[in-house]
């Protein structure tokens, strides 16, 4: 995945209130629409299923970066009250993401795309 540098950027929030990352804004909405849609589609997803999705959608498996800025935009999509975290009661130790009503209603309003996934 290759933007450009010079574009406009997002300035992504963090749960716990720390620092955020300045990202593309195009690379941005890209993979904010894919976990969201990807959660949308799943009903429930963990954070190493959802990298795997977006390695083999978007770039080489081995690329970090990607990894890295999922991660990045997935705790930003938290902050922003779209997505939250849990434990299924039988598995404390796995923790999945799911949308909110605040993600449901955003996605409503978006004709981006979905991904076609299905819960595995």
């Amino acid at each position: 995945m290759n933007f450009e540098v010079n574009s406009e950027s997002v300035l992504t929030l963090h749960p716990d209130g720390k620092q955020g990352i300045r990202i593309n804004k195009d690379e941005y909405e890209l993979l904010s629409a894919f976990i969201l849609f990807t959660i949308k589609d799943v009903g429930y997803v963990n954070l190493n299923r959802l990298i795997d999705k977006a390695q083999n959608s978007f770039s080489d498996p081995l690329d970090a970066e990607v990894a890295w800025r999922v991660f990045q935009i997935k705790l930003d999509l938290e902050a922003r009250g779209l997505i939250t975290m849990y434990s299924l009661p039988y598995n404390n130790r796995s923790s999945y993401m799911k949308l909110t009503r605040h993600g449901l209603k955003a996605i409503q309003k978006t004709k981006i795309f979905s991904t076609g996934a299905k819960n595995e």
